[in-house]
């Protein structure tokens, strides 16, 4: 019934009934918020229907699943944050739940490595955790640059331990084809750890690249890292450089590619390879779509 109607029922009413004390006024207050409760009744699908075409649209852009819990298993602290903040802060953002587990201290190789040099680190890793919005599920102390003198079958058990209290969907790793052993060791306990079995919560794992780790291997001895997934972190990029600031004693300067330029140059070629500005680049090496 259109909303002049409405009122000449209304007045036919009061005319009938005797209504003649009743407020006009309260009375037209009262259909006005009756009749805009009604639009939005009607309307409500539609608003509904919008928002969620909106958000899926906005997830197929993404190419991830809503509400994702995402494991990154690194062998040192600033692994993370060097190879991936874009795309961390991205995860956070889309709701998805994102821990981080690292297997050394990431300083104990070093000649003048001490005990405040690797509470620093500690320091720098909740520092870039903050910023990010990721939490530490698990910090190991294995020898630093040393893993390789482990039973892989020991770092396995530790990840196992790690994924059967956290289920993970997504797990994010080291390319196999860094230069550095930690990474290279981390790697092959992943893919271990989280081999397709039946029931298996990981659905995809995906390989990152660090600068001054994966560029300075060979293909000819190490392997290739061959992306084929390119993540858009302009948006991001501001971030990550906030977060690259609490590992600032881990950068070198330019034109190291673990320098704050090196790293972007990185992040604009991954990018311009793409049509976007930067871009955080990975290597999908398992995707089970059930």
């Amino acid at each position: 019934m259109a909303e002049g109607a409405r009122l000449e029922s209304v007045y036919t009413l009061i005319a009938y009934r005797g209504f003649e004390s009743l407020s006009l006024r309260h009375l037209f207050v009262r259909l006005q918020i009756s009749t805009r409760i009604g639009q939005l009744i009607t309307l409500w699908p539609a608003i509904e229907y919008k928002k969620k075409a909106k958000k899926r649209n906005f997830i197929t852009k993404m190419g991830w699943m809503v509400t994702q819990k995402i494991l990154i298993a690194v062998a040192h602290s600033d692994d993370e944050t060097i190879s991936m903040a874009g795309t961390i802060r991205k995860h956070i953002v889309n709701g998805d739940t994102v821990q981080v587990v690292s297997m050394t201290n990431g300083v104990g190789a070093r000649d003048d490595s001490n005990e405040k040099m690797a509470s620093e680190r500690v320091a720098a890793a909740a520092k870039a955790s903050e910023i990010l919005g990721f939490k530490w599920e698990k910090c190991f102390d294995f020898n630093d640059n040393a893993l390789d003198s482990y039973p892989l079958l020991e770092i396995v058990k530790a990840l196992e331990a790690i994924k059967n209290t956290y289920n993970p969907s997504l797990v994010y790793t080291h390319s196999g084809s860094d230069l550095n052993i930690d990474h290279r060791v981390v790697t092959n306990a992943v893919l271990t750890a989280f081999r397709p079995q039946p029931q298996e919560s990981c659905k995809e794992i995906r390989l990152f690249e660090v600068p001054s780790a994966t560029d300075f291997g060979h293909r000819s001895v190490t392997g290739a890292f061959i992306p084929n997934l390119y993540v858009n972190i302009t948006d991001y990029w501001e971030t990550k450089l906030r977060a690259l600031g609490a590992y600032s004693a881990e950068l070198r300067k330019y034109p190291h590619s673990r320098s704050i330029k090196g790293i972007e140059n990185l992040a604009r070629l991954r990018g311009s390879q793409v049509g976007f500005e930067l871009a955080e680049s990975f290597e999908v090496i398992r995707r089970i779509i059930d």
